[in-house]
């Protein structure tokens, strides 16, 4: 699954603005250099300490590097800066639900969409969580609203396929997602979605076909497992939101 993210500036900051060291802190970040983009978030941070949007970048970078307190703490300070600012609110639901605490995550999107209520990232995120608690009827609601307002937003379309096959959709989700791997700049995010859902309706060699070529065995076989232990607890009337949407 997917989870809308961005830094970009907020609040009453100018992009136009924008320091050369956070632009080159953006940049270590969309490179995966996750590193460098705390130190250079810091330096903004300790420049301009008002700054929402380094808070938020240095809050994404750590929790990238699996540091949660400092991703916390970053986010948190944040928050107490600009206390409605639906972007903060968006990355503390993310950060929650990395961490598995989804009602905590939700309560912080449904925050968001109270200042914004076409705010994307807010709108995805809140479907994901509702997903992730297995509350599919809620999550097939939101994917609805969010596709009304962004009818051709990838990240919905495959989530809220994703979404359907839970449902009790699987010809239909996959058929969706058949379809949104054709696109030529984003056709293999879908991949691993799909995959899962292959595996969901009784398809592991389908599954294993879509991603070779996509991932190392290693990683298929994680996916692999992952999948078929949410189908044999979907097979038990377990709920299998939280396995699937991670």
């Amino acid at each position: 699954m997917f989870l809308l993210t961005g830094c970009t500036m907020t609040g009453g900051e100018d992009a136009a603005r924008v320091s050369e060291t956070a632009q080159v802190a953006q940049a270590s970040f969309s490179v995966g250099d996750y590193a460098e983009a705390a130190r250079l978030y810091e330096k903004v941070s300790q420049s301009e300490p008002g700054s929402v949007s380094a808070l938020i970048g240095l809050g994404r970078s750590y929790a990238a590097m699996g540091q949660v307190a400092r991703a916390q703490s970053a986010l948190d300070r944040a928050r107490q800066l600009s206390p409605r600012n639906p972007q903060v609110l968006n990355e503390l639901g993310r950060l929650a639900l990395g961490q598995g605490k989804a009602s905590e995550a939700l309560v912080f999107y449904e925050d968001s969409l109270m200042h914004d209520r076409k705010n994307l990232a807010a709108l995805t995120g809140k479907a994901v969580t509702l997903d992730y608690l297995s509350r599919h009827a809620e999550a097939r609601a939101v994917y609805q609203a969010g596709l009304a307002i962004y009818p051709t937003n990838f990240v919905l379309l495959s989530n809220s396929a994703l979404s359907g096959v839970l449902s009790g959709d699987g010809a239909g989700g996959i058929a969706l997602m058949e379809e949104l791997r054709r696109d030529p700049a984003q056709g293999n995010q879908v991949l691993p979605n799909l995959a899962i859902a292959q595996v969901l309706e009784g398809q592991p060699a389908a599954a294993r076909k879509t991603l070779a070529g996509h991932m190392n065995e290693a990683q298929i076989s994680a996916l692999m497992r992952r999948a078929e232990e949410a189908r044999r607890s979907r097979a038990a009337g377990q709920p299998i939101g939280h396995l699937v949407f991670q």
